[in-house]
Formats: C-alpha cells, sequence, structure tokens
C-alpha cells in the first residue's frame, strides 16, 4: 500500500511516496523555495483573474488568500523532519531543471538517501540565472547525472 505526499512548492514539484508495507520513502523532485516565482505568479494571476501590479505590490500570500487561495508554500526538508523521514530510499530526479532540483544538496546531506535516479542527459542551464545554492544544487546534480554509466542506475548514501 502507498501514501503519496503532494507538497507545493510554488513551482515544480515534490512528491514523497511512503511504501507502508515495507517502510521506505522515496522522493520524486524536490523543490524548496519560499516565494512564488515569475512565472507561477503569472500563471496565478491569469487563472485566478488578479491584477499583476497589484500582485508585484502587495504581499503574494495576501493577495492569494484574498482569492480564496490561501495554500501555504511547504518547505521539503522541513515536511521530511514534521514527519519523521530521515531515512530516504530513492530520490528520483523527473528532469534537470532547477524548480526540480532546489534543495538537492540539503537533502543529500541532511537525509541518508541510499540512491538516486536520474536520467541520463547532456543539458546546462544558464549558471548566470541561478542563486548561489541553486549552483550549488546544480553542480551535485551533474555530478550525479554525469558519473551514471548507460544503462545503469548511481546509487549514493550520504554519510
Amino acid at each position: 500500500m502507498l501514501k503519496i505526499h503532494f507538497l507545493n512548492v510554488g513551482h515544480g514539484d515534490c512528491c514523497i511516496v511512503e511504501f507502508l508495507d515495507t517502510g521506505r520513502t522515496a522522493i520524486v523532485d524536490i523543490n524548496r523555495t519560499s516565494e512564488i516565482d515569475k512565472s507561477s505568479a503569472d500563471e496565478l494571476t491569469a487563472e485566478l483573474s488578479i491584477s499583476k501590479s497589484l500582485f508585484e505590490i502587495y504581499s503574494q500570500k495576501a493577495v492569494l488568500k484574498d482569492v480564496g487561495y490561501n495554500i501555504d508554500i511547504q518547505d521539503p526538508i522541513k515536511y521530511l523532519d514534521d514527519q519523521s523521514f530521515d531515512n530516504i530510499f530513492r530520490f528520483i530526479s523527473t528532469h534537470p531543471h532547477m524548480d526540480h532540483l532546489t534543495g538537492l544538496n540539503t537533502l543529500l546531506s541532511d537525509k541518508t538517501v541510499w540512491n538516486v535516479w536520474i536520467l541520463k542527459n547532456n543539458i546546462e542551464p544558464d549558471l548566470n540565472k541561478l542563486t548561489s545554492s541553486q549552483v550549488v544544487d546544480w553542480e551535485l546534480y551533474k555530478s550525479l547525472r554525469d558519473s551514471i554509466e548507460e544503462k545503469r542506475n548511481y546509487h549514493h548514501r550520504s554519510a
């Protein structure tokens, strides 16, 4: 039996899958963000018919709450801590966009992660558009990705 936790991470994805029969936990993607990014803001203002200028001037959270969207952004690491998930069987990266990788370094540093699944790819982001913590996450992702032998999984266990 599975229990799936879908986290609101603003933009991107983060799902936690509990395998209740084995006690294993998997994480699919990660995004640690505290604010709604521009792309998500554009989608929300269009969907909820909110003025972009109003959304930019006032607190995003207050404006969204006024129109009935009051779902807080969740920090995946804090959520894992709150749920006592310290031992992660697998981290799965669906694709190499930063809204699916931000926080990877913290995850692998703070939790025991037994293995990582990454699809082989040649994608390289514009590092000038990344925050310093995202550059660290990207470099870790890239080192894991580039160490994969074709058709094999990379296994990682943090100390």
